[in-house]
Parts: structure tokens; C-alpha cells; sequence
């Protein structure tokens, strides 16, 4: 009864020791994975702005992405090999590897700074735009925040006596967190309108008023700086502000004329950093009878 017990104690001891040899060669100390994260430097930044109702890649912004790979072989053991991928998988985009070369590393500790572009985040850029898709806003800017994967590995060799090695702590992956800036749509002026209103009797001297308003796309207060063109090549740059607390605003402006003698002249509007202009409009006055005809005259004079 006692000779049965005592082998079975060696049994036990055998399955106890052989993990233990297992671990004991060919395998990693000390690893360490790190990705510098966006507040420890200037954060890579994704920026969509809108143009026509849709959002569009306005800039890639921030880095370089700061990424460090250590450890020691275990015991007699050394690193061979080292991979850095951008991903969660094996098969994902490659930063920096010792590639078919094998390496005899006892302390190993690789740092690689990496500069953003668009063709190398191309997929991450994809998604920042479908967040802006579905989360941006109209009249306000949004952030957001996209986790980019990196991997750090680190494989080992060393006399392990044919047992199959294990890698304990040597993989890992990390997420870089870059920031989505989703811009407003920027404030615009939709129409512009201009008219004349006339003042006066028959006789000179009459008075007119050129009248412009603009629409806009926001409400509140916004600058409007806008040229106004005289039919003759005369031009004059001029400023007005909107106002309005609805879904957009609007901005007036008028100039009084005074004038001595008949005239016939148009004035347009054309709008700064704009597309958007008036139609040429007619501002015609003849004395001795009410406002109209196609005469010329000089120019008036301004209230």
C-alpha cells in the first residue's frame, strides 16, 4: 500500500516540473507595449467641415504617434524577433519589424515615431467621417474621439529542451485615442436683394434710396463686407451686420441720393468671399417728370 502512494507522489511531481522548464527558456521578461496618448502631446486630429450639405475631409492635423517596444529574454534565453503593426490582427498594416532577418537581443527596447498621413490612416479616416455623418451639427462644432490600434510583439529563443514554447507577455495591443472635429457649416449669405425707392415731385432736386437686404443661413450677429459697383467701373467696399434670432438672419443697408439733374445708372451687389451677387439694378431720374426715361446726367450727390 505504501509503494502505490509513494509512485503516484513522483507522478504528481513530474506534471508540476514540466510547465515550469517550459517557461524557463525561450520566453520574454519584462515587456512593455506603450502608445503615447493624445494628452501627452498634440493629439492626431481628423477635421470635416461641411461644403454643400455634406461633410468633407478638411485637414489631417497632430502627431507624430510616439511608440515604444521593450523586453529581456527569460532567463538564457534572447529576442529574435519584434513586430509593430497599426490593428488588432496580424494581417493589419506593418510599422516596423526586424522582417526575415532573426536577431539575438538579450535587452531589447525599439521606439519609433510616427507621422500621420492620409494614406496611411485612410480606414480611420473613413470612420471619423461616418461620425461626422451622424453626429455633426449644423450651427455648432462637434468632437469626438476614434481609438486607432496599435500591436507591439515580441517573440524569443533559447535552449528549451524541445519543449513547446509559450510567449507569455509578449503580445499586446494598445489604442491610440485621436480626436473627430466636426466644423459648422460656415456662415453664408444666401440672396441678396436691391431695390430703389424714389422721393420727391416732379421737378429736381429728387431723392432716391438704394435699398439691399441679405439672407443668410445662421441667426445671430455676422459681418457682411460687400462691394458696391456702379455700372461706370466705380466701386466701393461697404460693411452691414445681421440680426435675427430664427433659424438664420438677416442684414439691411441703404445709401440716400440726392439728385440735381436727370440720371440714368445701375448699381450691383457682389457679396466678399461669396458667390452670391445682385442683378445689376436700374436708378433712373428725369426732372420735370416722374422718375424714369434714359438720360444721363453727373453724378449725384450723397445725403
Amino acid at each position: 500500500m505504501f509503494r502505490t502512494l509513494k509512485v503516484v507522489a513522483l507522478a504528481v511531481t513530474a506534471t508540476l516540473v514540466l510547465p515550469a522548464l517550459a517557461e524557463a527558456y525561450g520566453t520574454v521578461k519584462d515587456f512593455s507595449f506603450t502608445v503615447q496618448q493624445s494628452h501627452l502631446g498634440n493629439p492626431v486630429t481628423f477635421v470635416f467641415a461641411p461644403h454643400r450639405g455634406r461633410y468633407k475631409f478638411e485637414a489631417l492635423q497632430g502627431g507624430p504617434i510616439n511608440i515604444r517596444l521593450q523586453g529581456k529574454g527569460y532567463r538564457r534565453s534572447w529576442i529574435e524577433e519584434y513586430k509593430i503593426w497599426m490593428g488588432p490582427t496580424n494581417n493589419d498594416m506593418r510599422i516596423a519589424s526586424n522582417g526575415f532577418q532573426k536577431g539575438h537581443w538579450e535587452t531589447f527596447d525599439k521606439k519609433v515615431s510616427l507621422n500621420p498621413t492620409r494614406d496611411l490612416l485612410k480606414d480611420y479616416e473613413a470612420k471619423a467621417l461616418r461620425y461626422c455623418k451622424k453626429h455633426g451639427k449644423p450651427d455648432e462644432k462637434v468632437v469626438g474621439e476614434l481609438k486607432i490600434p496599435f500591436t507591439g510583439q515580441l517573440i524569443a529563443d533559447g535552449p528549451h529542451y524541445g519543449f513547446v514554447r509559450d510567449f507569455p507577455d509578449a503580445f499586446r495591443v494598445v489604442d491610440y485615442k485621436a480626436r473627430i472635429v466636426c466644423k459648422p457649416e460656415p456662415f453664408e449669405v444666401k440672396e441678396v436683394d436691391v431695390s430703389v425707392k424714389y422721393k420727391g415731385g416732379l421737378a429736381c432736386p429728387k431723392k432716391a434710396t438704394l435699398n439691399v437686404e441679405f439672407r443668410t443661413n445662421k441667426p445671430g450677429k455676422h459681418k457682411i463686407e460687400f462691394m458696391l459697383a456702379l455700372d461706370d467701373g466705380t466701386t466701393q467696399w461697404n460693411t452691414a451686420y445681421t440680426y435675427g434670432s430664427g433659424k438664420n438672419s438677416i442684414a439691411k443697408w441703404h445709401r440716400n441720393y440726392t439728385f440735381n439733374n436727370s440720371v440714368s445708372r445701375k448699381y450691383m451687389i457682389i457679396v466678399k468671399g461669396s458667390p452670391i451677387s445682385s442683378d445689376w439694378v436700374p436708378m433712373k431720374v428725369t426732372c420735370g417728370r416722374a422718375p424714369g426715361g434714359l438720360t444721363t446726367g453727373p453724378k449725384p450727390s450723397i445725403d
